[in-house]
């Protein structure tokens, strides 16, 4: 009996502290897991309708839309689609803020942001294709780029189609321990570890961070 308090004392405290945990990581920063994208528009998007919080290079608490990307909203005709990295994905700054939702202030068109984190060029070039076939832009379609100076290796593998990826959706025990807000940081440190550390394929595969 004795040896039975014990035990469920340490359980309850574990769950109090894991609870008190969560309620900062969700201030500070979090995120749901990444889910499979509608169909290779990007590598993977967020679950639809997710909260985002963050308190990295900025504060926002913003809402992903019915599709896993930042928009205000979702249209049934766009003139103009972005796509881009995190700078266009922008969940450091309110929705309200971000290019797209601009645009649709200043311009009489219709734009849409599936900018994603680590989709530089060579990643939107490559999903190219089936972003336009999926959103059907009328008018325009807007890359964001870090660089006018593309690597020409990448280049050549988006074009010969061997681009690795730089992400994907999360499954399995990745995925479900995302939902614990206070777990998610401290995964993320051990694959940081992992990856500094490690330069073989498997220090590859765990870049991506959550």
């Amino acid at each position: 009996m004795k040896t039975t308090r014990i035990c469920l004392r340490l359980t309850t405290a574990s769950l109090i502290v894991a609870f008190i945990l969560s309620m900062f990581s969700m201030l500070y920063k979090h995120t749901s897991p990444h889910v499979s994208p509608i169909a290779n528009e990007t590598y993977y998007r967020w679950e639809a309708g997710s909260l985002t919080s963050t308190m990295e290079e900025g504060y926002a608490c913003i809402t992903m839309d019915e599709n896993g990307y930042n928009n205000l909203q979702c249209f049934d005709s766009i003139d103009i689609l972005l796509m881009g990295s995190s700078h266009m994905e922008a969940i450091q700054i309110n929705t309200e803020d971000i290019v797209a939702s601009k645009l649709n202030e200043l311009l009489p068109y219709n734009t849409y942001n599936i900018g994603i984190s680590g989709h530089y060029l060579p990643q939107c070039v490559s999903n190219l294709k089936s972003a336009i076939e999926v959103f059907k832009p009328q008018k325009y379609i807007v890359i964001e780029t870090a660089s006018v100076l593309p690597n020409i290796d990448e280049m050549n593998d988006v074009i010969n189609g061997k681009l690795a990826p730089v992400g994907g959706p999360d499954s399995g025990i990745k995925g479900l321990i995302q939902y614990v807000p206070a777990a998610k940081p401290i995964l993320n440190q051990v694959l940081e570890w992992a990856n500094s550390s490690s330069k073989n394929s498997v220090g590859g595969i765990l870049k991506q961070r959550f």
